[in-house]
């Protein structure tokens, strides 16, 4: 079932965090932020099954602290939520979880990499969109040429600890991918790691060593 802002937010809330919102740089909407809470919880828990109550509970986390996070500052308490949903997500992600079941038949997704598509901020690299939340989205469904097989792309959404790139479109079925994380100066070193089953024509998907919450970092890779 579809959330709604008002699912995890006072009506006064909505309409007090909608007014500062419209406000921002990128005059963000709150069913945007909202959005994107949802497909990052997607993400960590795609092969499992897990309980609506559980859902909510962590897009709950994630979406306050998203809003709050845009219109500043962020209270004490939703810092904490935050922290301890990401901290949960992460567990559930490298099955610290054995109770969790994972999902029979598999979720059709899985044959791809996770994460939202698009995005509401949209940046452009190599006439090809960013999305705000670090997906990187083909404009057609024409397949890229074979330079698609190397690129370079800013690591957006921050903080995160997790990349996808998707919408390649490759014409052949890649074995193997090289990744690096470039960080800028002074910044701390972090380096990434491939999700395994992750890789397919489409793209792939990477977790960092760290947490990358600052803009400059880039991660260039390689596929074949």
């Amino acid at each position: 079932m579809p959330y709604a802002p008002t699912d995890f937010f006072s009506q006064d809330e909505v309409t007090s965090l909608e007014g500062q919102l419209q406000n921002t740089v990128d005059t963000v909407l709150l069913q945007d932020l909202l959005a994107d809470s949802v497909q990052k919880v997607r993400d960590y828990t795609l092969k499992y099954n897990i309980e609506p109550a559980r859902q909510k509970r962590l897009v709950r986390a994630l979406v306050k602290f998203e809003a709050y996070k845009e219109v500043g500052p962020v209270p004490s308490q939703i810092q904490t939520a935050w922290d301890d949903a990401m901290r949960e997500l992460r567990e559930i992600r490298d099955n610290k979880f054995p109770d969790l079941l994972i999902q029979a038949p598999a979720d059709p997704a899985l044959a791809a990499p996770a994460g939202s598509f698009g995005g509401r901020r949209r940046i452009r690299f190599g006439g090809l969109p960013i999305g705000g939340d670090g997906s990187f989205a083909q404009t057609s469904a024409t397949p890229l040429p074979d330079m698609a097989r190397q690129g370079t792309l800013p690591i957006t959404g921050y903080p995160t600890d997790a990349f996808t790139v998707r919408g390649l479109g490759l014409n052949f079925q890649p074995v193997n991918v090289v990744a690096n994380v470039m960080q800028p100066a002074g910044a701390l070193q972090i380096f990434c790691t491939i999700v395994a089953g992750s890789l397919s024509n489409d793209g792939f998907t990477v977790t960092f060593s760290g947490i990358i919450d600052r803009a400059g970092y880039q991660i260039s890779y390689s596929i074949s």
